[in-house]
């Protein structure tokens, strides 16, 4: 890891425990109290806030499925890209065990509107007329969310190296310490 990158990581790192460390952060400029995260607690989404959901698919080919979440549109664009702030598909998992569902699909929309254009943008990329489960997050943890954790194997990091990976192994705070969310 470059210097330069370390002190960026420490200063980011460092905001995040003044911020929800479970101490009390510095008041703004305005001198209000900032709140101080329960990281013991699930979090309650409030109403208008963004929605989070898993979206589940019985589909005849979930491989094929899957791997055109990645594949590029007119754009430039993969499903896993699209959206901007709008939504994010987080990925595509391909799942055995239940014989109703065989794609899990994580999604995060802005809005009630937002999830609806995912949705129909997922049910438009698999390409065939399934029914599908949605199951609504109504609460989460760990608190915030970016705090979840992550196994990445030495295949994965030689596969596609990402720097925020190296090395392999278990890493806390991913994928919300990733660059693009």
């Amino acid at each position: 890891m470059k210097k330069h990158q370390r002190h960026v990581w420490l200063v980011a790192g460092s905001l995040l425990l003044a911020a929800c460390g479970g101490v009390a952060a510095p008041p703004d400029a305005a001198g209000t109290e900032q709140p101080v995260c329960d990281f013991s607690a699930p979090m309650t989404p409030e109403a208008g806030e963004r929605v989070r959901a898993w979206v589940l698919f019985r589909v005849e080919d979930p491989h094929g499925a899957a791997a055109r979440f990645g594949e590029l549109d007119e754009k430039g664009l993969t499903l896993l890209t699209e959206g901007s702030n709008d939504y994010v598909i987080v990925r595509a998992d391909v799942v055995e065990g239940d014989p109703n569902y065989n794609l899990v699909v994580p999604v995060d929309a802005a809005s009630a509107e937002e999830f609806q254009v995912a949705l129909g943008r997922l049910k438009s990329v698999v390409g065939e007329e399934v029914p599908t489960t949605v199951l609504n997050v109504v609460e989460h943890f760990p608190t915030p969310p970016q705090r979840s954790h992550t196994y990445v194997t030495e295949k994965e990091l030689t596969q596609c190296f990402l720097p925020e990976y190296n090395p392999s192994g278990r890493h806390p705070q991913s994928p919300g310490a990733n660059p693009w969310g």
